[in-house]
C-alpha cells in the first residue's frame, strides 16, 4: 500500500495530460455506436457483455449527471468560484446529476411513464441541456498524481470493485425492498404501494436510480451506481484534503476509505449507504466551503440541496440536516458573520431550510396522499391514516425491531466500550447482512482523534498545508462528533454511520500525517507497520466474506448465474419458473419468504413488519378449501411456499392458531404443485 511514502509527501508528481481536444459531437457518435454494437451483442450473450452493456449504459448515465449538474452549478454562481480548473464544479455537478436523475425517474413514476422510452428520453434530456458543459468538464479533471503507488492501489481496489458489481444480488434487504420495490414500479410502469412492504412509504431516491437501470433491464447497472456514489465520495475527500490540508493527506485519505472494509462492500451492493455517504460528505464540504468564502450563497444552497437528496434516500440523514443548519448562527456565534447582526444569519438558514425541504418534498407529498403520514413511520400516532390498524401496527413492529439494537442499562457505558464490542461483538450494532456495515472501522475510529493536533497546532511550517487547514480540520471535527453523538444515541447498526467514513478517513489521514511529520525513525516505522496491519486485515476481512459467498465461482465462470442463485436462494428456483410457467396476469402469494426479486410477476410476499394478510385468512378459514375460495377472492392464482423459511420465520409472520396452521398445511397437501424446486413449490389454486 506505500503507506510510508503516501505519510512522508514524497515528491514524486506525475504532471497530468488534458484530454485530447476532438471534437465532442464525433467523440458522442462513435460511443453510441460502440453502445449499440455492444448492446446488441449483449442481448444474444451474457456474463461479460452483460457487464459491458451496464458499464457503458453507467458511462451515459454520469455523462447526463455531468453535464446538467454543471450547467445548474453554474447557475448558482460557482462558476467562477470553483479552483483547479474548474473541477469542483465538475464534482459538484455529477453530484448534483445524480439527483436529477433520481428526481426525474420518480416525476416518470409519478406520471404513470415509467418505461424504458421514458427513462432514455429523460437522459437524453439531461444530456441536451448540459451538452455544452461536457467538454469543459473533461478539460476540467486534475490528472496530477502525487503518490503514483497510492493512487494505483486505490485504482486497482476500484475496478476489483466494479468486477464485483457483476455479481448477481442476492443481498437480503436487496432482494426484499431495494431492489423488488423498483422492479416492481417498473413492472407496473408506475408508483404502487405494495402492502407487504412498508418500505415503500420510505424516501427512496436510491430506488429511484435502482428503477432506472432496471428499466434498462439490467441489475449489474443498478450496482455499478453505488459503486459511481463511493468512486465520487472519494473523489470529494481527495479534492478537498488536496485543497485544504495537503496532497500527502489526499491520497492517505483516499487510501484509507478506499480499504474501508465496510465502504467497500457495500460499494457493489444494492444498498443506498453509498448514495447517502456521497450526498452528506458533499453537503458537509459544500457548507465548509461556505463558511470559509464568507460572502455569497452558493455553496449554502449547494449544501442544502445535497442535504434533501440525503434525506430523500435514508431518514438518517435528517442529522446532517439539523446539523449543517446550525451554522450560519454559529458562524456569528464565533465572530465569523457578516455585519448586520442576526438578520443574515437568518436569512442564511432559512434558505438552507428551504431548499433541503423542497429538494425532499416530493417525499413528504406522496406519502401523504398514499398513506396519510408525510413522515411515516414517524409520527404515527397523529395522523388519521395511521394512528390505528394497518398503520399503526406497522410503524410499531418497525421500531420494535431497530430497539434490537438499542442500548442497554448504560448509554455511557456503551460508548466507553464500544471499541471492544467493534472488536468482538459485531451483532451489537447490526446482525444478520448488517454486520457487514461493522467491519474495517479500526483505523478511521483510531486515527480520527489525531486530527485534533493538526487542528490545533497545525503542521509544520515548511510544509504545504493550506491557509486554513486548522480551521477547516476543527469544522470538520466538530461536525464528526456531533454527527457521531446523533448516530450512536439512536442505538441503530453501525452501517447507517457509512455516511461519515469519507470525512473520518480524511480527519485520520491528517492525524496520521502530522504524527508522522513528528516522529523519529523507529516511531514512523512502528506508525507505518500499525496502519499496514489494519489495512490489512481490512482487505483480509472483505476477502473472507467474498469467500463466504463464494464471488469468484461466478466471477470466473466456474458457476452460471442461476445456479448460483439456486443454491443460495431456497425461492429463486421457483421464482424463476414463474417467470415462464405462469402468465402476466396472475397474482402469487410467497408464503414464509420475504425475498420476492427475481419473481417479476404481480405477488405478496411474507413479511415480519406488517400484518399478514394470508394469515388471518388461515385463521378464520373453516378448511383448506375454504382458505383456498378466499385466496383465488382476493385474485390469488398461485402459491409459492418456501417451507425452510416460513418455519424459520413462522412465529414473526403473526399469530397463526392451530387451525390456521393446518389449514396452511392442508392447502398444500391437497394437490401436487405444478413445479417443485430443491427448497420450495408453485401451487396452482
Amino acid at each position: 500500500m506505500n503507506l510510508p511514502r503516501a505519510l512522508a509527501g514524497a515528491a514524486n508528481t506525475i504532471p497530468g495530460r488534458a484530454p485530447s481536444r476532438t471534437r465532442l459531437g464525433t467523440g458522442l457518435a462513435a460511443g453510441a455506436l460502440l453502445a449499440f454494437s455492444l448492446w446488441s451483442a449483449g442481448q444474444a450473450f451474457s456474463g461479460f457483455l452483460g457487464g459491458c452493456h451496464a458499464l457503458l449504459v453507467l458511462v451515459v448515465l454520469a455523462a447526463a449527471a455531468a453535464g446538467s449538474g454543471r450547467r445548474a452549478v453554474g447557475l448558482l454562481g460557482l462558476g467562477e468560484a470553483c479552483e483547479a480548473g474548474q473541477e469542483e464544479k465538475t464534482l459538484a455537478g455529477v453530484t448534483l446529476g445524480l439527483g436529477f436523475l433520481s428526481l426525474g425517474t420518480l416525476a416518470l413514476a409519478a406520471l404513470g411513464l415509467l418505461q424504458a422510452w421514458a427513462v432514455s428520453a429523460m437522459v437524453g434530456a439531461l444530456l441536451l441541456w448540459g451538452y455544452a458543459e461536457l467538454k469543459e468538464g473533461l478539460l476540467s479533471l486534475d490528472w496530477r498524481i502525487e503518490h503514483p503507488l497510492a493512487a494505483s492501489a486505490v485504482g486497482a481496489i476500484g475496478l476489483t470493485l466494479l468486477w464485483l458489481c457483476l455479481m448477481p444480488p442476492h443481498q437480503y434487504d436487496s432482494l426484499v425492498y431495494h431492489l423488488a420495490l423498483p422492479e416492481t414500479y417498473v413492472r407496473e410502469g408506475r408508483l404502487v404501494s405494495p402492502a407487504h412492504l412498508l418500505y415503500s412509504h420510505f424516501p427512496q431516491n436510491a430506488e429511484m436510480l435502482f428503477a432506472a437501470a432496471l428499466a434498462f433491464k439490467s441489475d449489474a447497472l443498478a450496482q455499478m451506481l453505488m459503486w459511481l456514489a463511493t468512486a465520487l465520495s472519494l473523489w470529494w475527500v481527495v479534492a478537498s484534503a488536496r485543497r485544504e490540508v495537503d496532497a500527502p493527506s489526499a491520497w492517505l485519505a483516499a487510501l484509507f476509505l478506499a480499504t474501508h472494509t465496510a465502504v467497500m462492500l457495500l460499494a457493489t451492493i444494492t444498498y443506498v449507504e453509498p448514495l447517502v455517504m456521497l450526498w452528506t460528505t458533499a453537503a458537509v464540504l459544500c457548507m465548509l466551503r461556505w463558511n470559509a468564502a464568507g460572502s455569497g450563497r452558493g455553496w449554502l444552497a449547494l449544501s442544502a440541496a445535497f442535504c434533501g437528496l440525503a434525506l430523500g434516500t435514508k431518514y438518517t440523514a435528517g442529522a446532517t440536516a439539523a446539523l449543517l443548519a446550525l451554522v450560519p448562527a454559529g458562524r456569528v456565534a464565533f465572530g465569523r458573520g457578516r455585519p448586520g447582526g442576526w438578520r443574515e444569519p437568518l436569512r442564511d438558514t432559512a434558505l438552507f431550510v428551504a431548499v433541503t425541504t423542497a429538494v425532499f418534498l416530493p417525499w413528504l407529498v406522496k406519502n401523504a396522499l398514499t398513506i396519510g403520514n408525510p413522515v411515516f413511520p414517524f409520527l404515527y400516532a397523529l395522523f388519521p391514516m395511521t394512528g390505528t390498524g394497518w398503520g399503526a401496527e406497522t410503524a410499531r413492529r418497525y421500531f420494535t425491531i431497530l430497539a434490537e439494537y438499542g442500548h442497554g442499562e448504560s448509554w455511557l457505558r456503551d460508548l466507553v466500550t464500544l471499541p471492544y464490542q467493534l472488536l468482538v461483538r459485531f451483532a451489537r450494532y447490526g446482525g444478520g447482512m448488517d454486520v457487514l456495515g461493522c467491519l474495517g472501522w479500526g483505523v478511521v475510529f483510531l486515527g480520527a482523534p489525531l486530527a485534533l493536533w493538526p487542528a490545533l497546532k497545525g503542521l509544520p511550517a515548511d510544509r504545504s498545508a493550506g491557509p486554513g487547514a486548522r480551521r477547516f480540520l476543527k469544522l470538520l471535527i466538530a461536525y464528526c462528533a456531533c454527527h457521531f453523538l446523533a448516530w450512536f444515541a439512536t442505538g441503530t447498526v453501525l452501517r447507517f454511520l457509512t455516511a461519515l467514513a469519507p470525512l473520518l478517513a480524511l480527519l485520520a489521514a491528517a492525524g496520521a500525517r502530522r504524527l508522522w511529520l513528528a516522529s523519529d525513525r523507529g516511531a514512523r516505522a512502528a506508525l507505518a507497520a500499525g496502519l499496514a496491519v489494519m489495512t490489512a486485515a481490512n482487505l483480509g476481512f472483505f476477502l473472507y466474506v467474498h469467500d463466504v459467498f463464494e464471488t469468484g465461482q461466478v466471477l470466473l465462470g466456474v458457476e452460471t448465474r442461476s445456479a448460483f442463485l439456486t443454491r443460495r436462494l431456497d425461492y429463486y428456483s421457483c421464482a424463476a419458473w414463474c417467470q415462464d410457467g405462469l402468465g402476466p396476469n396472475d397474482r402469487i402469494l410467497v408464503v414464509g419468504e420475504q425475498r420476492a426479486y427475481y419473481l417479476a410477476r404481480d405477488h405478496v410476499a411474507s413479511t415480519v413488519n406488517a400484518p399478514n394478510r394470508f394469515v388471518a385468512m388461515a385463521n378464520g378459514a373453516a378448511d383448506p378449501s375454504d382458505l383456498a375460495r378466499r385466496l383465488r377472492s382476493e385474485g390469488f392464482t398461485a402459491v409459492l411456499y418456501v417451507p425452510r423459511e416460513m418455519k424459520r420465520l413462522m412465529t414473526a409472520f403473526g399469530d397463526i392458531t392451530e387451525k390456521g396452521f393446518g389449514n396452511i398445511s392442508g392447502l398444500f397437501d391437497r394437490s401436487a404443485p405444478v413445479f417443485g424446486g430443491p427448497a420450495c413449490a408453485v401451487y396452482r389454486l
